[in-house]
């Protein structure tokens, strides 16, 4: 791809960029940007957005640079305008400033950019169908954040509505990661049957994503909370 079509700010970039991050291949992932987009070329806010955005979560999930992310993220924050074409972006950069903080233990403050990411979702009535899917992993990310709150019940709540986004979207996007949050909160709180056909699920769509990781973490957390999970974990 030549500069020139890069400067036309090309969207299949980052949707490369996002399914090598969906896939755990964040490093590559990381590379693929690095390789494809010349900040100093990047023009408008919209373009300038996507690139730190996507750049923050390759950092943070690739290789732990919270400082370094943070830093990438607060360069677009006053970026944020809300608009009907920015406003996905916006609601990303929120979202993840929220766990850049909270990976920095400073839970007071992420819980402010949590907040406002949850209160934008629930009052959007501009994002388009296609987009709205985003939505899903914003509430995951939101859930996983009360759940370290010990906020057990706010967290199924949301996850609750994010697979009810997903029904209505007709995709299964991120929710390996959705129903695991939502069986181990319910767990937490002693509600095993539920846990149980949760962290099933869970499994399921593990399987389907190539979820390794997933997969080990459900089986160790039957184990630990004494759940029969009636289905071959293989």
């Amino acid at each position: 791809m030549t500069v020139e079509e890069i400067d036309k700010f090309d969207l299949s970039i980052y949707k490369d960029v996002d399914k090598l991050i969906t896939r755990f291949k964040v490093k590559e992932a990381y590379e693929l940007l690095m390789k494809k987009v010349k900040p100093e070329i990047l023009k408008n806010n919209l373009e300038i957005k996507y690139y730190y955005y996507y750049l923050s979560r390759t950092l943070l999930l690739g290789f732990h640079e919270k400082d370094e992310a943070l830093k990438c993220l607060k360069e677009v924050e006053e970026r944020i305008n809300w608009n009907e074409e920015d406003y996905l972006i916006d609601l990303l950069i929120e979202n993840t400033i929220g766990i850049a903080l909270a990976l920095k233990n400073n839970k007071k403050e992420a819980k402010r950019y949590f907040d406002i990411s949850i209160e934008k979702i629930l009052s959007c009535k501009i994002l388009p169908e296609e987009k709205y899917n985003e939505a899903i992993l914003i509430l995951y990310n939101s859930a996983k954040f009360y759940s370290s709150l010990e906020q057990h019940s706010y967290a199924i709540d949301l996850c609750v509505l994010a697979v009810s986004i997903a029904k209505g979207l007709d995709t299964f996007k991120h929710l390996d990661k959705v129903y695991y949050e939502m069986a181990f909160n319910y767990a937490e709180i002693g509600k095993k049957e539920k846990a149980a056909n949760s962290y099933i699920y869970a499994y399921t769509f593990s399987n389907l994503n190539n979820n390794s990781l997933a997969k080990k973490v459900i089986k160790e957390d039957a184990k630990k909370f004494g759940i029969n999970l009636e289905i071959d974990l293989t």
